[in-house]
């Protein structure tokens, strides 16, 4: 890893803002608008290494996205952590491909975060733009075929603590992944996989399955890959592995169904539907 991604380089940017990021209120969100930055920061990462004029435009397009889904999103906190993200994205131009894309998988770790907490609140009333909303769960949580599929049934059946089940499980697999990926040493490899696991634990950070694992903790590890802390990063690294591994253990199992909502046509008291774990 080059020396231009330093240890005054992390404060300065912080993951305070990352932190301090809880739990919105329920509210329909400019799915438009999120899209847009989504597909926008995503895109600065894919040209950065062949031009930074494209890839600035494309931060350009993303803070102009941004601009259109803040006034939607309930939670202020990811606002200004969203906007202090395109900052800091900005600055990354002007250094190493690797901090690019390690502080858009932090941007990207609070936009999904809002998506989570509004999308789950909002689908309990069975708004009338459900489908675009499992529409891009799926989407952003990497859920294909039959796993996409449950999600929608129990999400149709307003069984939203499966939905929310599914879509933690899904986050903690990739927190796991991408820890496994990440060495104890200073690599841009290291450092974008272990940004990649921050932005995903921030998604799932205030789940009761959590257990002892806090988002500053993987902040702690950050810092001691970018100041060279190897030991410090070893012990970290470990602590985030175990961690993840009972948080996934807890996740193992599905929680218990509630009685779904009969179809039209279906008695009150007809078979509930069931979808696989």
């Amino acid at each position: 890893m080059t020396r231009g991604v330093t240890a005054a380089r992390l404060r300065r940017a912080g993951l305070a803002w990352v932190t301090a990021a809880l739990m919105g209120a329920a509210g329909a969100q400019n799915l438009t608008a999120y899209s847009a930055l989504a597909g926008s920061l995503d895109g600065a990462v894919q040209v950065r290494a062949q031009s930074a004029e494209q890839a600035l435009n494309r931060l350009d397009a993303a803070g102009k996205a941004l601009d259109e889904l803040a006034p939607t999103l309930r939670n202020q906190q990811i606002v200004r952590g969203l906007r202090d993200a395109l900052g800091r994205s900005r600055a990354a131009l002007a250094r190493t491909p690797a901090e690019l894309e390690a502080q858009v998988q932090l941007a990207r770790g609070l936009m999904r975060k809002a998506l989570y907490d509004q999308s789950l609140a909002a689908l309990g009333a069975q708004p009338a733009n459900a489908s675009s909303q499992l529409m891009l769960l799926t989407r952003e949580f990497g859920l294909t075929g039959d796993a996409a599929s449950a999600l929608n049934a129990d999400a149709k059946a307003g069984r939203l603590e499966r939905v929310a089940w599914r879509l933690q499980r899904a986050a903690v697999q990739k927190v796991s992944a991408a820890l496994q990926a990440t060495q104890a040493r200073q690599t841009t490899g290291s450092y974008v996989n272990l940004a990649r696991a921050t932005g995903w634990f921030t998604v799932v950070q205030d789940s009761a399955s959590a257990g002892d694992l806090k988002l500053s903790q993987f902040g702690d590890a950050l810092r001691q890959l970018t100041s060279g802390d190897t030991a410090g990063l070893t012990s970290s690294l470990g602590t985030l592995r175990r961690g993840t591994q009972v948080f996934a253990q807890t996740l193992a199992q599905p929680p218990t169904l509630t009685p779904a909502r009969p179809a039209t046509g279906t008695p009150a008291g007809g078979t509930p539907v069931t979808t696989p774990a």
